[in-house]
């Protein structure tokens, strides 16, 4: 029996319009973003993503003004995110100074001094009712510390992204990229933590956000509930992709990830992200399992597979979605196509409505294949794997390739066709992103806790925060392509008549 094995290597994947965020670009002379008099008000923490145009470091001959709310020559209740300039303690550093006045200003900075042009850094400035004024860059905890632990004061001037406020006239502006800004008035970070993502998450506590995901206009939209919308003046879209994550390689051959006998119960959707290390198509000579639920012995009750037919099968290659509530009784479903390039990424969601029954989607796109079967995934006693058959990992029917952003869901999410994203959505059973450094617990970000275990020896790899899908070729497609090319091919739709999976 011939199979693929191959080496897991890490993954930078160039994103697409699927998946890529916006940002703003600021020209450092004349741009920044108002975002009015309200926003900086009774704040206890600042957040964003930057990434310079150009290197900022100790030989910078000005203050370079990051997020600052400027008043007048008293500065009365100011504060300012800004690089400290050559000549001054710590020059290079960026600073989180608040002034109640002239003469009380209170600050913290950093304890790097040197910025990489192009590179993305998160910053948080907080201040702590209890442990006063910290910084964070990338999640870690700056030494620089002050025992400041008033939040930020009223008044009528106006925050800003990008240069020293109302002063225009001063040369103090911030070349470069920024995303993902949010002002918060409460302490988000008392230890070192996890960069959070884009798009950050919106709590009760959330004054003002600007995930600047529009693309196109002058205003910076504040995703809050208080709408504090802002203006920019004179800078550019810009597509980005910020994070870097990490996703599961699976060898093939001895690699899965056991979620235990709860996590798949109820589930109306399934949907991943996956990547194969060999290309998959019609001469796959056995089954490749995706997402699997195996009853132990011969009874086939309470299963349900998300896996690649082989070539026993009719229409091997594709992707078929299957549930077997009891012996002999299999309602399937499978994709157009059956040929999966390898190392592109793709998006598969399977979903059961109680309406219009089993459909699935690949890269967001309905496929032609419906069965009208209804029920939620049952009860079972039986784990749900990644990567395969179950628990019957004797029968060889492991995937070979990357898994991301598994999601089970009590909802029948998806109805029409979608953009398909990496960011969670609810409400969610079950949610394995994969982004644990190292370890054997795949953690679960939903409630339920339903963490997975990694079994045999699968490789955590770097991946872009969110992959770009990419159309999968049907046989159709490839034998045509200096003829018609027709996607989804219209001819590999249903695939009535298969009343059992072969065993």
């Amino acid at each position: 029996m011939h199979k693929f094995y191959s080496l897991c290597i890490t993954m930078i994947v160039c994103l697409g319009g699927y998946a890529q965020s916006s940002c703003i670009e600021l020209n450092g002379s004349t741009d920044y973003i108002n975002l009015g008099n309200k926003v900086g008000d009774s704040i206890r923490t600042i957040e964003l993503w930057f990434s310079p145009s150009n290197a900022i470091g100790p030989s910078n001959t000005e203050l370079i003004g990051l997020v600052v709310r400027n008043t007048n020559s008293q500065n009365i209740n100011e504060f300012w995110l800004a690089f400290r300039p050559s000549g001054q303690p710590n020059a290079g550093a960026l600073e989180f100074a608040v002034a109640e006045s002239l003469n009380d200003v209170f600050h913290v900075s950093t304890d790097t001094l040197s910025w990489q042009a192009n590179k993305w850094y998160h910053i948080a400035a907080v201040i702590h009712p209890k442990n006063g004024m910290i910084l964070f860059v990338d999640g870690k905890m700056q030494s620089s510390n002050n025992n400041y632990t008033s939040p930020t004061a009223a008044n009528n001037y106006f925050t800003s992204i990008g240069n020293w406020g109302n002063r225009q006239d001063l040369n103090r502006y911030f070349a470069g990229k920024v995303d993902d800004i949010r002002f918060s008035t409460k302490a988000l970070y008392e230890s070192n933590f996890t960069r959070p993502c884009p798009d950050i998450a919106i709590d009760s506590a959330t004054k003002a956000i600007y995930h600047l995901n529009a693309g196109k206009g002058n205003i910076a939209i504040d995703s809050s509930l208080n709408a504090y919308n802002g203006i920019i003046n004179g800078g550019k879209w810009k597509k980005t992709a910020i994070c870097n994550a990490n996703a599961i390689c699976l060898d093939g051959k001895d690699d899965y990830i056991d979620l235990g006998s709860k996590a798949a119960n109820g589930t109306k959707t399934i949907e991943l992200w996956f990547s194969p290390n060999e290309e998959i198509g019609p001469t796959l000579s056995n089954y490749s399992t995706l997402i699997g639920r195996e009853h132990p012995g011969s009874n086939n009750i309470e299963e349900f597979n998300l896996f690649f037919t082989s070539t026993n099968l009719p229409n091997p290659g594709r992707l078929r979605f299957s549930v077997e509530e009891s012996p002999g009784s299999v309602f399937s479903i499978e994709s157009d196509t059956n040929r999966w390039l390898k190392g592109k990424w793709y998006h598969v969601a399977v979903v059961i409505d109680s309406q219009d029954g089993m459909r699935m989607f690949i890269n967001g796109q309905q496929q032609s294949d419906t069965n009208a079967y209804n029920i939620p995934l049952s009860n079972s006693s039986s784990i749900t794997a990644i990567g395969s058959w179950g628990n019957r990992t004797d029968l060889d029917r492991n995937f070979n390739g990357t898994v991301d952003a598994v999601q089970f869901s009590d909802e029948a999410i998806y109805k029409d066709d979608f953009i398909p994203s990496c960011k969670t959505i609810t409400p969610s059973v079950g949610r394995w992103d994969f982004n644990e450094k190292d370890g054997n617990v795949a953690i679960d970000s939903s409630v339920n806790q339903y963490h997975g275990l990694l079994m045999g020896n699968p490789e955590r790899v770097s991946i872009e925060y969110c992959p770009e899908p990419q159309k999968p070729t049907s046989i159709f497609n490839r034998e045509q392509e200096n003829n018609l090319q027709v996607y989804p091919n219209p001819s590999s739709g249903a695939s009535p008549g298969y009343s059992s999976i072969a065993r």
